[in-house]
């Protein structure tokens, strides 16, 4: 997985260890946090609590995973 963040949220993020194998890089301002993960629910919810601030998200199989939960978020708040 790999998941950039821009700031102001990418300095927060920074100081959280999400995976024992997790790689961070900067490239200015954005955080690109890279480690081996399962696609499945836990990490969704993760990765939905970053919110506005996500600037990439790969794999593409989990960006499409990310767009559904947020359809059906919307669906069920309308």
């Amino acid at each position: 997985v790999h998941i950039t963040i821009k700031a102001p949220a990418a300095s927060y993020y920074a100081s959280q260890r999400w995976h024992e194998d997790q790689q961070d890089t900067w490239d200015g301002d954005s955080l690109t946090r890279s480690f081996p993960s399962f696609i499945g629910p836990e990490l969704t919810r993760k990765l939905l609590s970053v919110g506005q601030y996500i600037e990439d998200l790969k794999p593409d199989k989990l960006k499409n995973l990310i767009r559904e939960e947020i359809e059906i978020l919307r669906s069920s708040l309308s």
